[in-house]
């Protein structure tokens, strides 16, 4: 069984990567939900990216903190509806299983995780939702359309300005998101989810998201956990080309990986 501090280390690393009713909110600001409007329209068009993932989550607790790193590297393309994703997470001595790189991939509406032990776990997706959910993009996309978005301005992102638009979402936001498990995870019901913030930067003249940002709170108990994760996207409809992993005689899982621990 892993320590409690551990497994919400673990809720953290999921709810920011995009994979988990709070208090009401002022409604939407206008010019956010154009520019949310506008980039989801665009996003329909487009027929490859790459993504790259950085981010840090602490967790502290009964005299104890952990601390991990995670970074990442995704490649989509949209036509053949293929995705290739590598996830790294470093760091947390108690974390048996977890300083490691796995991969994921989307083939089709069929997604394969690679498990901590051994083989893989394949899950059929929902095909009423566009193909673009089930990718960087589309998981923060997708998460603001769940919760009000508000206006913060303009900034710069790399030389290109980007308009920013931030929102709060709750758990049952995040939750409502259709995304890829992964097996042996910890669950997530007993987390309670605080200060949550989202943001993403869209090109004010391609409306393309540039960057998005994800900051968490989770807290169960005496334990807290605090992870900031960053992705950019990159590479707009550049000629991409998919590798998929080959699985020779691996097993296959189909309700999701067994517990490492």
């Amino acid at each position: 069984m892993r320590p409690p501090l551990t497994a919400l280390l673990l809720t953290a690393v999921l709810v920011t990567t995009g994979c988990l009713g709070g208090p009401s909110q002022p409604p939407s600001d206008q010019r956010a939900i154009e520019t949310l409007n506008d980039s989801q329209d665009t996003m329909a068009e487009v027929t490859s990216y790459r993504t790259t993932v950085d981010g840090r989550v602490d967790a502290a607790g009964n005299d104890e903190e952990i601390s991990l790193s995670v970074t990442g590297t995704v490649t989509v393309n949209a036509t053949t509806q293929q995705m290739n994703a590598t996830a790294g997470v470093r760091g947390g001595r108690d974390v048996a299983g977890r300083s490691a790189t796995r991969q994921s991939y989307l083939d089709g509406y069929t997604a394969y995780t690679e498990c901590a032990r051994i083989g893989w776990a394949r899950q059929n997706l929902s095909e009423s939702r566009s193909w673009h959910t089930y990718t960087p993009v589309g998981q923060q996309l997708s998460a603001l359309n769940e919760t009000n978005v508000y206006w913060n301005g303009t900034e710069s992102v790399d030389g290109t300005e980007a308009a920013v638009i931030v929102a709060y979402p709750t758990k049952e936001d995040l939750q409502a998101v259709p995304n890829v498990r992964s097996g042996g995870t910890p669950d997530l019901a007993g987390a309670n989810l605080e200060n949550t913030t989202l943001r993403v930067w869209v090109d004010t003249d391609t409306g393309r998201p540039l960057k998005a940002r994800r900051h968490i709170r989770v807290s169960e108990g005496g334990n807290t956990a605090t992870a900031t994760v960053t992705y950019r996207f990159t590479e707009y409809n550049e000629p991409t080309a998919v590798t998929l992993p080959e699985h020779d005689e691996e097993t296959f899982w189909e309700m999701g990986c067994p517990e490492s621990t």
